[in-house]
This record gives C-alpha cells, sequence and structure tokens, in this order.
C-alpha cells in the first residue's frame, strides 16, 4: 500500500514563509493539501507497534477504541480516522445507547421520546452501575421509544449486542428491526445488566414495556475481519472517570470487540483541576494495566492534551511542562505509543496562529478541522512505517 502527500511545511508567525507552496499561514489551505512538519509519533514498543502497522497495511480487521474527554466526544478526530484508515466503510462497534448533549458520532442517528440520559461524569450516584462509557438511556414511562439508525446503509444483518437492564424480571423492551421482526428483551436478574444477541437489520426501534428500562450501549459489527473506530468520549472527563464503571461488566462488554488499538486522550481536565503529574501518571497507569488485563496483545496510543492556556488568554498554564514530560516518562514506563499534540502545535504555528487559521478556539479546544488536522498527522505518521 502506498501513500502520496503534498509535502507542505508550517511556520511560526515570527518566521519568514517562502513564496513556493501553501503553509498553515496561508490565507486560504486545504486540508487535502497539507502535510504537516516534523515527527511526534513515539514507540516505546516496537513489538505493538509493527503488529499494528500490519493491521494498517492489511486494511483488513483493524479495530480502534478511543477512550477520552471533549477533544473526543464530538467525534471530528475519529470520523477523519474513518475516512483516512477506511474510507468510511467501517462498522460503528460501541455505541452509546443515546448521546449525551453536545456528543456526537458520526457513524449513527439517534432519535427518542421520553428517554432521560444518565452520565456518570455529571449523575454521580454512587450507587448506580454504570456500563462501558458511563451512559445510560433510562425509560421515563411506559411506551417510550429509541429509533438507532446507522449511516452506513447494509442490506444484511449486522451481528448486534444489546446491553439492557429491567427494574424486575418482567420484560423489559421490546426491539423491531427493518425486516419488522420484534423480540421481547427480558432480564434474568432484576436491576442487573444482561445481554441479547442476534442479527439485526437497521434501523432499530426499542419500545420500553415499563418505567425505568434502561439501556447500556450496543456492539454493532458485520463480520470479524470489519474495520472499527468507535470512541468513548465524555465532555469534562478526566483520567478517572471510567473508576465509576462497573469493572466486571466493563472486562465483559470490551470482550465483545476486542481493540487492536486503544487510544487514550486524557489530561486537559486533570491539568485544569490542578492535579499533580504523579496523580494522573497513577490513574492512567491504572487504566493501562485494565485495558492490558482484558487484552495484553492491544497497542495503546497515549494522546496528549491539546496546548492548555490559561483563561481569556495563550499564555500555557504553569504546570503543562511538568506534566508534558510525566507523558513521555509514563510512555517509556508503560511501553506505550505517544503523540505529543501539543509539540505538534508548537511546532506547526503554536495556539495564536492556530486560532488565527479557524484549527483552535480560543479556549482549551481545538476547532473541528483541528482536530481532523491532528488525526491526518497520525495517519500520515503510522502509514508511513508501512512502506
Amino acid at each position: 500500500m502506498r501513500f502520496v502527500f503534498v509535502v507542505v511545511f508550517f511556520f511560526c508567525a515570527a518566521c519568514s514563509i517562502p513564496d513556493e507552496g501553501p503553509s498553515i499561514a496561508s490565507e486560504n489551505v486545504g486540508i487535502d493539501t497539507i502535510v504537516y512538519y516534523g515527527n511526534y509519533l513515539k514507540s516505546y514498543n516496537d513489538v505493538a507497534l509493527y503488529g499494528l502497522v500490519r493491521k494498517i497495511d492489511a486494511q483488513n480487521g483493524l479495530k480502534i477504541r478511543i477512550f477520552g474527554d471533549s477533544h473526543i466526544a464530538e467525534d471530528s478526530m475519529a470520523s477523519e480516522m474513518r475516512s483516512l484508515f477506511f474510507h468510511d466503510s467501517v462498522m460503528p462497534g460501541f455505541l452509546y445507547p443515546l448521546q449525551p448533549k453536545y456528543h456526537h458520532n458520526a457513524t449513527a442517528k439517534y432519535s427518542a421520546q421520553y428517554f432521560r440520559i444518565f452520565n456518570s461524569l455529571r449523575e454521580r450516584d454512587k450507587n448506580e452501575d454504570y456500563p462501558l462509557g458511563g451512559v445510560i438511556a433510562s425509560a421515563n414511562r411506559t411506551n417510550a421509544t429509541l429509533r438507532l439508525a446507522l449511516q452506513t446503509q447494509s442490506n444484511d444483518a449486522l451481528k448486534s449486542t444489546i446491553v439492557f437492564r429491567s427494574p424486575n424480571k418482567k420484560a423489559a423492551f421490546v426491539l423491531t428491526d427493518a425486516k419488522g421482526k420484534s423480540y421481547t428483551l427480558k432480564a434474568p436478574v432484576a436491576r442487573k445488566w444482561s445481554f441479547f444477541s442476534r442479527n439485526l437489520h437497521y434501523p432499530i426501534t426499542f419500545r420500553a414495556l415499563q418505567k425505568n428500562a434502561a439501556l447500556g450501549g450496543y456492539f454493532i459489527s458485520h463480520a470479524s475481519n470489519d474495520n472499527i473506530v468507535d470512541t468513548l468520549g465524555i465532555n469534562g472527563a478526566s483520567s478517572t472517570l471510567w473508576q465509576r464503571w462497573n469493572p466486571a461488566l466493563v472486562r465483559r462488554e470490551m470482550y465483545e470487540i476486542i481493540a487492536d488499538l486503544v487510544i487514550l486522550s486524557y489530561g486537559t481536565n486533570d491539568i485544569i483541576a490542578q492535579k499533580t503529574p504523579e496523580q494522573i501518571a497513577n490513574d492512567l497507569r491504572t487504566f493501562i494495566a485494565f485495558v492490558r488485563e482484558i487484552s495484553p496483545q492491544t497497542a495503546i496510543l497515549l494522546l496528549t492534551p491539546p496546548t492548555v492556556t490559561q483563561k481569556g488568554s495563550t499564555r500555557i498554564v504553569e504546570n503543562f511542562a511538568q506534566m508534558q514530560e510525566m507523558f513521555q516518562s509514563l510512555a517509556r514506563e508503560e511501553r506505550l505509543l505517544l503523540f505529543n499534540t501539543h509539540d505538534f502545535m508548537e511546532h506547526n504555528g503554536g495556539k495564536e496562529i492556530w486560532i488565527l487559521k479557524n484549527l483552535s478556539q480560543h479556549d482549551l479546544h481545538l476547532t473541528s478541522l483541528g482536530y481532523r488536522f491532528i488525526a491526518r498527522k497520525i495517519f500520515q505518521e503510522m502509514t508511513m512505517l508501512t512502506q
């Protein structure tokens, strides 16, 4: 597999811009005409890296799962990866039961009536039993409805596993697929998560048979060699969010689709909360151990936060340099892949230029285009290794 790139160099505002070719400082720069300056993907685990490279080169059966915060929740980075790696020919993999407000997943369309969303970040009830991702869709009344359609059209029945819960042993939902086939979802144990697996034609519709019947997520695929990029991003999430989820349940769910590459995109909110580098490292190290317990062969990429600036300013927060050092040390100690987003931004214009060129917002976030640029750079560096 060969990839052709147009090479373009980015410069900071103080540098001179050569006459030939566009740069980030040019007025009209399209995402398809830019390749970025420098190398920011480091590997501290060559065995995992080259196993991953073989999968990328084959374009067959590569599964990527991204855990993260608001940088991931709006889905631009993942959407660009789906397009770059697989030309949009992907299955959804894992989906939230409903997308929380300001969250998005480009592989699916939802519509619902009389459902309430519980979010493990916002609703911190210690008695709540959160599944993978920490999002629950609960029926507010009998006959509440939820419809799930997929962006990728398929005439085939898709392998589907529904995570659901009933307040008692009575039937929780009637599930109807696009061919008119109906199934009753009934949990064997009250108030415990259950799994329902069938081959279904999409779109599908759920009708609640009782109040407080709940959905915890869906795993959707076609075959074992599917290409998948699925996301578990939550606005405001820190590196400890996963600790609010039921570990035994999450372990069972992650076995449904084993990822070849897990990307961890946390840190921004930890830095804002003024956690020490040691605290963040320990939190991430615990999650890394959990992922490896489930799937020792999975490669793990630590995606560091974009530049974190002081509120109302483009000045970088005081503890950011120490955090950068911590991420690199953690990647080395835990044998991870590391992509340094801040270094990439700094060496390709910096925060002010990214804001000027609509790649970054004025706050902690990038724009949709900025997140797509990050995905493009990761893709470029990974695919260069396949040549």
